[in-house]
């Protein structure tokens, strides 16, 4: 006899002396293990969406950061999250493992991403599975796989991918801890939790909507039990993560605070199209009022993290950014996929969300992010026509990371005194060098000088802080050559 979320039935005790049998059953619904197509046709799905793009788009501020943080000592790592960054530090760790094993290009910084979303959209099925029969989760995961949102931070050097996962994860433990309740079911789900708010601490807003799962089924004392000490158990990893953060908000000083108008931006930045919006929304809309086992799991976990976030951004600080909500996505796609009646609906469902995406999809697919320079394209003009003896001089915006942008490009053959570069970060306990003063003196007197430039670059040298630019003018530099570099900036060479 298959289960689900329900009411309750007459309970049941299994092998490892759980109570069963608290969720009722469902007509079509698939208990127990899944065939290996229901997940692996999302998860290859989401693999095909997202791993030919890996290197397409040059690595932007947020991911040099992770690059900076993922390259240092395990001691100059323990200093930097005790100054800045505190909140990344587990996914700085795995980094630092990750790419002392597999490398610092482009490629490997990203590919953890897209391993976790190809999980992620492997799991949405098979928990969709569970809910309400498998087609419903293998189009939960072909949505998943498909969503602008999700592909652009399947792509993307940093943690939201693996919270994306982690998210999915620990909703299906927490179904199979409430359907066969036992100790290790508990423990896994605590660990979960655990690793969900060490990479995201505002992810942990998804225990309120499991809190809500266990208010609208039948829940044997048992079973609330092992849930409250599983959060127990988490809270105790979590807490110190949340302190640390709450001392390091400047961080998140570039949100704003909530208005009406960005709040009402939120759900198209969810999905990152509007139009993907309409669809999944519309979809789900047939189903979200409608009793039933997706409605009881999915609905709270795509809205009761969103206005608990919201709550906290009018009252502690703002978070109302889209990236942190990311994990609450497959909440309204796997309430989407249920509302699929037969084949040619599912089929239906994905290429609508498809074809709607792939205006979105390309746009992510561009040179750069967020109106980032192209190192690559800096790198490769300093590659070709950079001589021994020359100089470089890095924009001052911040927090661009010029600096780490084009040393993560450069040719090793391609030697160029950095003269504004000072204390290094990892001295520093900062994510970049720190800039060496006097400038005058700095600069010293190489015969040829390389400017890089983002924004404003009609006069090159606005781009430098006041004293550097001042000790070129000083020095007698003049501009011999400019290469537009994309996004909006340059880069000129200066001759004495």
């Amino acid at each position: 006899m298959s289960t689900a979320v329900g009411d309750p039935v007459t309970p049941t005790t299994g092998g490892d002396g759980g109570e069963r049998g608290v969720w009722t059953t469902v007509p079509g619904r698939d208990a127990g293990r899944q065939p290996a197509w229901v997940w692996a046709v999302p998860a290859a799905a989401a693999l095909a969406v997202t791993a030919p793009w890996l290197d397409r788009t040059a690595l932007w501020e947020d991911e040099l950061a992770t690059l900076s943080a993922a390259t240092r000592s395990w001691s100059d790592l323990a200093r930097l999250v005790r100054n800045v960054d505190g909140v990344h530090a587990t996914y700085y760790a795995l980094m630092h493992v990750w790419t002392g094993v597999f490398g610092t290009s482009a490629v490997s910084l990203r590919l953890p991403s897209v391993l976790a979303t190809a999980v992620a959209a492997a799991l949405l099925a098979v928990l969709g599975a569970r809910l309400a029969g498998r087609r419903t989760g293998v189009v939960a995961g072909l949505l998943l796989a498909v969503v602008p949102s999700v592909s652009q931070y399947a792509d993307d050097a940093r943690p939201y991918a693996l919270v994306l996962a982690v998210a999915v994860g620990a909703t299906l433990a927490l179904v199979d801890a409430l359907e066969r309740p036992g100790r290790w079911r508990w423990v896994r789900y605590a660990v979960l939790v655990a690793l969900l708010g060490a990479l995201q601490v505002t992810a942990t807003l998804l225990v309120l909507a499991h809190a809500c799962i266990l208010g609208t089924g039948a829940v044997r004392t048992r079973a609330a039990a092992g849930f409250v000490a599983a959060l127990a158990s988490a809270g105790l990893v979590v807490a110190p993560v949340a302190a640390l953060g709450s001392l390091q908000q400047a961080q998140i000083a570039w949100i704003r605070p909530p208005t009406p108008a960005r709040l009402l931006d939120l759900p198209p930045g969810l999905f990152v199209s509007a139009s993907v919006m309409a669809a999944v929304l519309g979809a789900a809309a047939t189903v979200a009022l409608r009793a039933g086992p997706v409605r009881r799991v999915a609905v709270p976990w795509a809205v009761v993290p969103a206005v608990a976030l919201v709550a906290l951004s009018f009252t502690v600080v703002p978070l109302t950014s889209p990236r942190y909500l990311l994990f609450t996505v497959p909440g309204w796609l796997l309430v989407a996929a249920a509302a699929t009646a037969d084949r040619r609906s599912a089929v239906a469902l994905v290429a609508v969300v498809l074809v709607l995406g792939l205006p979105a999809q390309t746009r992510l697919r561009g040179d750069v992010w967020y109106d980032q320079p192209d190192y690559r394209r800096v790198a490769a003009v300093l590659d070709e026509r950079a001589r021994p003896g020359d100089a470089v001089a890095m924009t001052a915006w911040a927090p661009l990371r010029y600096r780490l942008g084009l040393r993560a490009y450069l040719s090793p053959r391609t030697r160029l005194d950095d003269v504004f570069a000072g204390e290094p970060a990892a001295a520093a306990a900062t994510l970049d060098d720190l800039p060496c003063t006097p400038a005058v003196d700095c600069l010293g007197t190489p015969p040829r000088l390389w400017i890089g430039c983002w924004r404003g670059c009609g006069d090159p040298l606005a781009g430098l802080a006041p004293d550097q630019a001042a000790a070129v003018r000083a020095a007698g530099y003049r501009r011999v050559e400019v290469w537009p570099v994309p996004a909006h900036g340059s880069l000129t060479l200066w001759t004495r």
